[in-house]
């Protein structure tokens, strides 16, 4: 939602994404066109890594196309360590 600098009621944005366009929007509201910038704020989420303070690798199969780039390729979930290993060696890696 964007605000009407005229009426100040909150009116659905155009259909542009783009940041640094100058855009015009016509408020539904009382008619008034106006312009807008978007901006995006960056955000952050963070999460626990045991296996970059001493813990174990948690590796989860990577499924993907074609099927055999991602054949044997396992990705750590906490930090996203990518390594391969043969189905041999899959019960020594996660136990």
């Amino acid at each position: 939602m964007i605000e009407c600098p005229y009426c100040e009621k909150d009116v659905i944005p155009g259909e542009g994404y783009d940041q640094e366009v100058l855009y015009e929007q016509e408020c539904s509201y009382c008619g008034m066109t106006f312009t807008y910038f978007i901006q995006y704020e960056p955000s952050y989420t963070s999460q626990k890594a045991p296996c970059l303070n001493g813990g174990d690798h948690d590796f989860k199969k990577i499924i993907g196309c074609p099927e055999e780039y991602f054949k044997d390729k396992y990705r750590c979930s906490y930090c996203e360590q990518e390594i391969i290993i043969k189905e041999d060696d899959i019960d020594r890696i996660n136990s």
